[in-house]
């Protein structure tokens, strides 16, 4: 039902672009080869703004877009804030105005607070759902618990080289606990 949808079904789009990236410092190396990593994970907010994290840039990004100003359609950045590594994917909790995003090779999530109104976007803290006891995984995604009353998220691995320590973790990030682990 949101009008972005039903406008994009009936062939509306509009592109928009992360700041210049330069070659050679966020190259990213994939089985055999490099190639340049940019936007991996993005999550709408609202029917006109929409956050986007950036592998390469290390950055999440909060743009607001339009496809009625002026007959056009653009977008707008609003707000960036560094991350604490390379973040992969993304999930939003739309009632807490809060991203949670996974970094990558680091194994951990980073949480934000952003404000549409204020146009404002904040990281709060990174957070380990896998536990002290494993080391060296990569965390492949980060996922709220969609939940009222918990403050809850799930995080998956992806490192096969660690093959032993493939699981989903279900993590307190309030109260900085291990809930359950499925390997």
């Amino acid at each position: 039902d949101l009008e972005v949808i039903q406008s994009l079904r009936g062939g509306q789009s509009f592109q928009f672009f992360l700041p210049h990236q330069d070659l050679g410092v966020h190259d990213v190396i994939q089985l055999t080869r490099m190639r340049k990593s940019s936007s991996t994970g993005v999550v709408f907010l609202d029917d006109n703004h929409l956050a986007v994290a950036s592998y390469g840039m290390k950055r999440i990004y909060i743009y607001q877009y339009d496809f009625n100003m002026g007959g056009s359609k653009s977008a707008r950045l609003l707000a960036s804030v560094n991350t604490a590594g390379n973040p992969d994917l993304m999930h939003v909790d739309l009632k807490r105005k809060m991203l949670v995003t996974s970094l990558l090779k680091e194994g951990a999530q980073q949480l934000f607070k952003y404000d549409l109104e204020k146009k404002s976007l904040e990281a709060i803290k990174v957070v380990n759902a896998f536990g002290a006891k494993v080391e060296n995984q990569w965390c492949h995604e980060a996922a709220f618990h969609p939940s009222d009353t918990s403050s809850i998220i799930a995080a998956g691995s992806s490192n096969m080289k660690q093959e032993e320590n493939l699981m989903i973790s279900i993590f307190d990030y309030e109260h900085e606990r291990v809930i359950a682990q499925y390997l």
